[in-house]
């Protein structure tokens, strides 16, 4: 992403400084939708793992007893 945004940028700087600061908009728009989308799916497996553990362990009381 870090790429393509210094591409993005030095491809641009000939034409106006409008069309550069609206790429440069999208372009971290983009990148915190990334973020958001990456934070959501970590918390996601977090919980899931989560579940998990607690399965497991209720299993192993209930074999205990």
């Amino acid at each position: 992403m870090m790429m393509m945004m210094t591409t993005t940028t030095t491809t641009t700087t000939t034409t106006t400084t409008t069309t550069t600061t609206m790429m440069m908009m999208m372009m971290m728009m983009m990148m915190m939708m990334m973020m958001m989308m990456m934070m959501m799916m970590m918390m996601m497996m977090m919980m899931m793992m989560m579940m998990m553990m607690m399965m497991m362990m209720m299993m192993m009381m209930m074999m205990m007893i």
